[in-house]
């Protein structure tokens, strides 16, 4: 996958270290909702199994 630089630094914040990149695959590939910014960045989300236990 490639990604923005905004996504790089976001992803190198402390409080975002324990996202794996598994979870932001099915995010990207198979969200159950999508909102497009107004800025044009795109915001998705997918239920995941091992964070909500």
């Amino acid at each position: 996958m490639n990604f923005t630089e905004y996504f790089k630094f976001t992803q190198s914040r402390s409080d975002r270290k324990h996202i794996k990149m598994e979870w932001i695959e099915k995010a990207f590939y198979s969200p159950i909702f999508e909102h497009i910014q107004i800025d044009g960045r795109i915001r998705r989300w997918a239920y995941i199994e091992e964070v909500n236990k």
